[in-house]
This record gives C-alpha cells, structure tokens and sequence, in this order.
C-alpha cells in the first residue's frame, strides 16, 4: 500500500522481521521519503522487539500474562520515553510548526525503535544531531529489546533484574537485618539466577571496554571504536562516526574486520557459547 515493489516489499519484511535491518537501497529506508513506510517499519520493528512468547499468551487467550509481564512494560515505556527525549533535542521552538513537529518524531521514533529493537534500519543521519543523542542511541543499543525476540543487545529482562538488585542493595544498607528479595514478575528471584544476570551484563560491559581499546590499537578512531564495538556486539547495525548511519566498515583496518567479525557471533550467541571455546575447562572435558 505504501507504493513499495514486492521484492522490495518482501525484502524489507524480512529485514524488519528478523531484527536484521539489510535493505535493497543505499539509502536504507530514507529512500522512499514515505512517512506511511517508516511508521509501517517502526510498527512492526516494535512487534520484532517483543518476546515472541506474547504471541504464543495471544493465541491462548492468556492475556493476563501480558499485561502483568514487567519486560513488555519497560519496553514500551523505554521507547516512548526516549523517543520523546530525543525530539525535544532535536526541536528548535523558536520555529515550530505542526508539520516539523511530526517530522522530528518520526525520525526520533524510527531511530530510537530501530537501535533498541536493533534493526539498524535508518531514515536519517543521526550524526548530524546534537552529540547528546549519540549517548542516548549508546545507552538504548546496549539495552536492546526482550528476550525471546530476534533482537540482540543485553535485553531488558537482564537490565529490569540489575535495577531492582541495586535498589534492594541500598534498602539492605539501610535495614541489615531486612529479608529483602529481588521479584520479577511477582516471582522471587533464586540467588544464581540473579547471580547470572549480574555476571553477564558485567561481562557485557568488561567485553565491550576491551574492544573499544582493541578497535583503538589498531587504528580505528575513537567514535568508531566505540561506536563499532557496541553496534556489532549488539548486532545493530549503524555505530557512530564513519561507521555511522551513512557509512560502513569496509574502510577499516582488516585486524579489526576479523575482530569484529568474532565480535558479531560472540554478541549474537550472547557471549557463553562462544566464550566457552576459549577456557581450558571445556576442552578437558
């Protein structure tokens, strides 16, 4: 309906679907210059970003599931909140209209639903914006979306489960003899399943630190060096600077290729499986 060919149409479905974000066009999505296209994207990105168990609760008439699940809450929340950040950044309200008022939310929208979802689809060069916005996409790149989607990053079960275990932390500072345990989806929480949630998004963030020194020492830039690290950890897509939105990485140093191409599978198999080759342990075994 948007006036998109069908291969087009079957490619970009596929992309937005699997969370993968290739297009057929150089120019991504802002080829089409469709405000109907970007806001049919956004809208299915967002479903991509969603534990596919939603759909499983849907068809089972389980809707109680839904709407008490904390993950599907934040998400939402998370989206619209920095979304609505990120345009009031971008608004000059000394020259508003009604017409720029959708247009920088529309951009603000697809950007932020398409890194945290990481789809890495883009609309516009977002490196042209205010550099608080590229601290903004860093934070929402490494979050990502649900867990049971096709999106990578540390997902927001992981981050919701950190959160809480830091604020009971202070609440037992300040009541030691309180019994105080972490609850996600009105469950207690077993002591090693929060000690797995803490321990990998330390080792998210140790990994990402490395590579960013990595990347440096061969000869990337600082801004792409991060940048690049997180993108291709998360698998996003876009990073920053000249492996930005509207560049790539075929310009960088070939070190660095192979090491972001480990990088990519390490962060897609979510660090564990890939890891494991590397300790002596397991090869004893």
């Amino acid at each position: 309906f948007g006036h998109m060919n069908l291969f087009d149409a079957v490619c970009h479905s596929f992309g937005t679907i699997s969370t993968g974000g290739f297009s057929t066009k150089q120019q991504n999505i802002a080829y089409y210059h469709s405000p109907y296209i970007e806001y049919v994207i956004i809208f299915f990105m967002i479903l991509s970003g969603v534990n596919f168990f939603h759909y499983y609760y849907i068809y089972k008439r389980k809707f109680n599931k839904i709407v008490g699940n904390e993950e599907l809450k934040y998400y939402f929340l998370a989206l619209l909140f920095f979304s609505a950040l990120v345009m009031l950044v971008q608004i000059d309200f000394s020259h508003i209209t009604t017409d720029a008022l959708e247009q920088k939310w529309r951009e603000s929208f697809f950007a932020v639903t398409s890194l945290m979802t990481t789809t890495g689809m883009v609309t516009v060069n977002y490196m042209l914006w205010k550099p608080i916005t590229w601290m903004i996409f860093l934070v929402i790149m490494i979050i990502g979306a649900s867990a049971g989607s096709t999106s990578g990053g540390v997902k927001f079960v992981r981050i919701i489960i950190s959160a809480k275990a830091c604020y009971y932390e202070f609440k037992k500072l300040i009541h030691p003899t309180a019994i105080i345990p972490v609850r996600y989806n009105k469950h207690i929480l077993r002591e090693d399943t929060l000690t797995r949630v803490l321990v990998f998004v330390l080792l998210y963030l140790v990994i990402y630190a490395i590579g960013i020194i990595i990347l440096a020492a061969s000869g990337m830039g600082f801004m792409e060096s991060v940048g690049g690290m997180i993108s291709c950890l998360g698998n996003v897509g876009p990073g920053l600077g000249m492996v930005g939105p509207t560049g790539n990485f075929s310009h960088i140093p070939e070190f660095s290729k192979w090491f972001l191409t480990l990088v990519m599978l390490a962060g897609r198999l979510e660090l564990y499986t890939v890891l494991m080759l590397f300790t002596p342990a397991f090869w004893r075994k």
